[in-house]
């Protein structure tokens, strides 16, 4: 925590070209933890400048920037760091993170559509992409979910991912008709029905979360009986709770 001799030992070390990869951001960031953030910022872009071909380092001034809140900084940074590496999902991602926090959120769908040329068959990619176009009132949304709908078919992990897309942008009825869809489906997967009776009960359906838990088995999964717990507890039988908690 002593970031002022930090910065002093680190304005030494950034001298060396050998250690400037390792030391600049390290400075950057003590800088920012000391709440010279102008001075940060100007600081990131000389190295910026100086290691022009050096994404990696400008890949962790993005990160740094981004943890302190200094959104255009650290956008500006992941920028550079993608012309390095246009495939590495974690400088699309942060990119894209960033331009959502800035309310930006067409442009964070629009910055991870690249990623199809490395990545053309991954679910994952169209449901943040279905997720931000939704939240930005796009009619595109429908399409990329549909896509990833397609992708995930036969899929049991792949159809809850996109339950929870559903989920996560306020879409309670579809993503609940996925998950029983997929429990009826997998009823062997314990996790769909866990997933199914979770979001059953933070909905406040206690009924449907008991129903959706219930033991296939004499003796359960441990995790099965935490979940009825919570079910039993909701419903005010507290009596049958603590038996399955026990």
């Amino acid at each position: 925590g002593r970031y002022s001799d930090a910065v002093r030992h680190l304005r030494t070390a950034v001298r060396s070209d050998e250690v400037v990869g390792r030391a600049g951001p390290l400075l950057v960031e003590a800088l920012l933890w000391l709440g010279h953030v102008k001075q940060a910022e100007r600081e990131a872009v000389r190295l910026m400048e100086r290691r022009p071909a050096d994404a990696g380092l400008a890949l962790r001034l993005a990160m740094y920037l981004e943890d302190h809140g200094r959104l255009e900084a650290s956008l500006a940074a992941y920028r550079r760091a993608r012309v390095g590496m246009p495939a590495a999902r974690d400088v699309a991602f942060g990119e894209m993170r960033v331009l959502s926090l800035l309310g930006r959120v067409k442009e964070a769908a629009q910055s991870l559509m690249p990623l199809f040329g490395f990545y053309p068959d991954e679910p994952e990619l169209y449901i943040h992409i279905f997720r931000l176009l939704y939240r930005a009132g796009h009619p595109e949304a429908e399409a990329y979910r549909a896509e990833a709908m397609r992708q995930t078919e036969g899929n049991a992990y792949g159809r809850m991912a996109v339950a929870d897309g559903d989920l996560l942008e306020g879409r309670v009825a579809e993503g609940l008709a996925l998950l029983r869809e997929g429990v009826a489906e997998w009823p062997e997967l314990l996790d769909a029905r866990l997933y199914l009776a979770e979001v059953l009960f933070r909905q406040g359906d206690a009924k449907g979360c008991l129903k959706a838990a219930k033991a296939s088995s004499p003796d359960p999964e441990r995790r099965l009986y935490r979940v009825r717990a919570w079910c039993y507890a909701a419903s005010g039988e507290i009596d049958l709770a603590m038996e399955q908690i026990t």
